[in-house]
């Protein structure tokens, strides 16, 4: 697993959440555009809209210490998701939620590969 941050130039935690749930595997659940309600199937549980990522759960959320929101992301296996590919994805969604990543920051330790991965890739 490989605990990964995003920036965001933004304040906004609900515009972060939204980034991240466009990004993270588990996607955003469906609402019905007219109700407003959450959609579900028969036995009631309610219906998803993928995300982008295999293997990867996120969040969005403020971080105080530098005044801006974030996207917190696991990437629970970096062989279906490699980190590159996770930080284009959010990348890619804030532009079209007219956003820009500011920065993004390893947390704790990755394999060698990895970093090696994604210097290839940029």
């Amino acid at each position: 697993m490989v605990a990964y941050n995003v920036n965001l130039n933004t304040t906004s935690v609900r515009r972060a959440n939204s980034v991240a749930f466009d990004v993270r595997e588990n996607g955003r659940v469906k609402v019905d555009p007219v109700t407003g309600k959450n959609l579900t199937d028969a036995n009631g549980e309610a219906l998803r809209e993928p995300g982008l990522c295999k293997s990867v759960k996120a969040i969005g959320w403020y971080i105080e210490e530098y005044g801006i929101a974030q996207i917190s992301m696991n990437l629970t296996n970096i062989h279906v998701m490699p980190l590159h590919q996770a930080f284009d994805a959010c990348v890619d969604s804030a532009a079209k939620r007219g956003m820009r990543v500011t920065g993004s920051e390893l947390v704790g330790l990755v394999p060698k590969k990895v970093l090696i991965d994604a210097g290839k890739y940029f």
